[in-house]
């Protein structure tokens, strides 16, 4: 059933995808998959920044640094790791919005109940670091509530401290 999924529907998924044209999908359901920006940026510089895949200008800069770099980047057109994720999908045009944190029980309702496919999920690019709140200081963690205020609004995201755990 997998592979008549993909070739069935084109999707941003190991290089699949399909640009979206509100004439020609606004019958269909939408969908999309949002992240805490706080565990998205740290999951991004533990991946690309601490392993030099990319962002060299922040390569052996610690996370703070990364966190100022990316605060001079139009993060509406900057590459598609730190883009603000509302500048990805039309969050007023969307269907259901699923959330990555639950993803195991948000794909089995796309996928399986809401759309019938009857696939399985497979656990792919996992990273290995700490709670993301642990990479945080207050200005921070400040900067990316302003930075990424239309991400932490659509996701109903809250900053959760863990550090002291």
């Amino acid at each position: 059933m997998l592979l008549r999924f993909k070739e069935s529907c084109k999707f941003d998924l190991d290089g699949w995808s399909i640009p979206y044209y509100k004439t020609q999908h606004s019958s269909r359901f939408k969908f999309c998959v949002v992240r805490n920006p706080w565990d998205r940026l740290v999951s991004c510089y533990s991946d690309k920044v601490v392993r030099k895949i990319l962002f060299e200008e922040c390569w052996d800069q610690d996370f703070s640094f990364f966190i100022r770099w990316c605060c001079t980047q139009n993060l509406d057109t900057a590459d598609i790791h730190i883009r603000r994720q509302t500048a990805l999908f039309p969050a007023d045009e969307i269907d259901y919005i699923a959330k990555f944190e639950n993803f195991s029980h948000e794909f089995n309702y796309i996928m399986n109940e809401r759309l019938g496919l009857g696939v399985e999920i497979l656990n792919k690019n996992t990273s290995e670091h700490k709670h993301y709140s642990t990479y945080y200081t207050d200005e921070t963690r400040a900067l990316v509530a302003d930075l990424y205020a239309s991400d932490v609004q659509v996701g109903n995201y809250t900053f959760e401290n863990k550090s002291n755990s």
